[in-house]
């Protein structure tokens, strides 16, 4: 416990110290942050929230979710129904991802 502690107290002064340089930093450990990142290549091409079932997306995650768009960084929310992935769009209609 005391090593986790110590360990987010370092990554705490990381983070200030690169935002005191410019940088927007996204921290994994930040709640709400999305599951998944996908690169082609080196390229960061979108980001993805996964849910199962009637999983909700929560407040905070929403929040997150639209501070990361408003960086210009494509969000796409997945909902894995019965084995079957479902594409969820802003207006909360569901449309199948197919094979």
């Amino acid at each position: 416990m005391r090593n986790e502690i110590i360990g987010k107290g370092n990554e705490a002064l990381v983070v200030k110290h690169y935002q005191d340089k410019g940088f927007t930093v996204l921290n994994r450990n930040d709640s709400g942050f999305p599951d998944l990142l996908l690169l082609r290549g080196k390229e960061l091409v979108k980001m993805v929230e996964v849910k199962g079932g009637n999983h909700k997306v929560h407040t905070h995650q929403q929040d997150y979710l639209r501070s990361l768009e408003s960086l210009g960084f494509e969000i796409e929310i997945i909902r894995v129904i019965d084995g079957e992935l479902v594409r969820e769009s802003d207006d909360g209609c569901e449309g199948s991802l197919g094979n």
